[in-house]
């Protein structure tokens, strides 16, 4: 008869020690599988996130280096453009040539300091005469006889504009083309002719074209200043039209003082156009305005208006 082998106490108690170090074992190898396999994603999170932020780090200092090679090339820029409008403008005070002025008056012309040009007094006695120097855009009769778009021909011109009388036959502007190879007393002598064989001897006479000079290199300092000048820290109100005596100033925006910080815009002068001393008294001068410069300020006041057809200057 077939029978079990006899099992001791001791057999058991190995056996279920084996178990137990078994299970031990498995829960110990699955924690171990767990923390490994947090600690590995935990490593590549921080690895993901330390590159991400190298990445970004790289980024910004590419960015940072490429914003200030562009703050400098800006900057070069802006000097190298302002020593431009120094010697061009410093050099009317040594040297009035038709050359020296187109090259100033095209400097500021293009970054909008002036129109086209400037009036500036041309006497040191008198309001009038006045001197204007511009550049005029003169359109050629090619334009009309190809009907197709021609280039316009600028020219450089130098006016005088005598005080005008009311009814006068005569007329009281005065100019020429200021061509490269005339000089400036040449230029001034054709107008001073013009003038006498007008009928204007008196403002021939008055005419002071060293002061006209000085007041036009004044001028254009002015707005270059203006032009370059931080924000907020401009002396001019709008853009200059014209420069007369004890610093009063015709801008785009009214009329200013440059000494006693005077400042009329348009709206609140009430110019009135076509105004006839003959026939029509003077309005009251501006508030701040002396009696004596308000006929001619007036004068010249209307002038602008009459040609802006706006009523405003400065639209």
């Amino acid at each position: 008869m077939w029978s079990w082998p006899a099992i001791t106490t001791g057999s058991i108690t190995n056996v279920g020690a084996a178990f137990l170090i078994a299970f031990l074992l498995f829960v110990a190898e699955r924690r171990f599988t767990r923390n490994i396999t947090r600690t590995v994603e935990a490593t590549a999170e921080a690895t993901a996130g330390a590159a991400a932020r190298q990445a970004v780090a790289e980024q910004t200092s590419d960015l940072t280096e490429r914003v200030a090679s562009l703050e400098d090339e800006l900057a070069q820029q802006r000097a190298a453009t302002q020593q431009r409008q120094d010697e061009r403008v410093d050099a009317l005070d040594s040297e009035i040539t038709a050359e020296t002025v187109w090259d100033a008056l095209n400097e500021m012309i293009e970054v909008g300091a002036i129109r086209d040009g400037l009036v500036v007094s041309g006497s040191r006695t008198s309001p009038y005469p006045l001197v204007e120097i511009a550049i005029q855009s003169v359109q050629s009769d090619l334009a009309f006889m190809r009907n197709a778009p021609v280039e316009p021909r600028r020219t450089l011109e130098l006016s005088v504009i005598a005080e005008p009388t009311p009814g006068e036959i005569g007329r009281s502007y005065f100019g020429c083309d200021w061509s490269s190879d005339m000089s400036f007393a040449a230029a001034v002598a054709d107008i001073d002719a013009q003038m006498r064989r007008g009928s204007r001897m008196a403002d021939a006479k008055m005419l002071d074209a060293v002061q006209a000079a000085a007041q036009f290199s004044r001028a254009m300092k002015l707005v270059k200043s203006d032009q370059q000048a931080p924000l907020g820290e401009e002396k001019l109100r709008g853009t200059l039209l014209e420069l007369h005596a004890n610093d009063w100033a015709i801008t785009t925006d009214g009329l200013q003082n440059l000494t006693s910080d005077f400042f009329a815009p348009w709206a609140a002068l009430d110019i009135k156009t076509g105004w006839d001393s003959r026939t029509t008294p003077l309005p009251e001068p501006a508030e701040g305005v002396p009696a004596e410069s308000w006929s001619f300020l007036y004068s010249r006041l209307g002038q602008h208006v009459s040609q802006s057809g706006s009523g405003f200057p400065g639209l």
